[in-house]
């Protein structure tokens, strides 16, 4: 998988994006999982698993999304038993040199944005023909990623802000 290794703790959001990485952690072990996403549970390999929490919250039946607060219950103290993972894996509906990462839904955009404040390290999944489009709530500017996993070269413009932000672009090959 790359950025996700044995004994990693990540965070997946919703999306069809999410469900192919999930399937594609399979050859891993001893992973935390944490995920919004109500379908991962049925098509991740249980032998990657040390652990898979599923984020609880109002359920968007159209995404298959879970959308709520970003926290595991109340802890002996009373207090809310925050998350940290070493990578979130973060899949967006747009993406501009203005506006930054974007989605239509400002719950998911919410979550989003809170699951990737969690992280170590985040990885926006976009693929190309998000590029250069602004949906109606911002999850986070450009800046917020540390890498950008995508299936072809972003525009110039784009390229540049990316490059400007510290943005890593990953283009995979498709062959494995």
């Amino acid at each position: 998988m790359g950025l996700v290794s044995d004994s990693s703790s990540i965070i997946v959001n919703a999306g069809s994006t999410g469900l192919a990485v999930a399937r594609r952690l399979a050859d891993l072990r001893d992973l935390t999982v944490a995920t919004n996403n109500v379908l991962i549970p049925s098509v991740i390999d249980p032998a990657c698993l040390r652990e898979l929490y599923l984020l609880g919250g109002r359920v968007r039946i159209g995404s298959q999304a879970t959308v709520g607060a970003l926290s595991l219950g109340l802890s002996p103290n009373g207090g809310h038993i925050s998350i940290a993972a070493d990578i979130a894996l973060i899949s967006v509906g747009a993406i501009s040199a203005d506006r930054g990462f974007s989605t239509g839904d400002p719950g998911e955009a919410q979550m989003m944005g809170s699951m990737m404040e969690r992280a170590d390290i985040t990885a926006l999944m976009v693929d190309s023909s998000k590029f250069e489009k602004r949906l109606f709530a911002e999850v986070a500017p450009l800046a917020a990623a540390d890498y950008l996993i995508t299936d072809a070269p972003p525009p110039a413009q784009l390229a540049d802000a990316l490059a400007d932000a510290g943005v890593q672009i990953l283009v995979p090959s498709g062959d494995s």
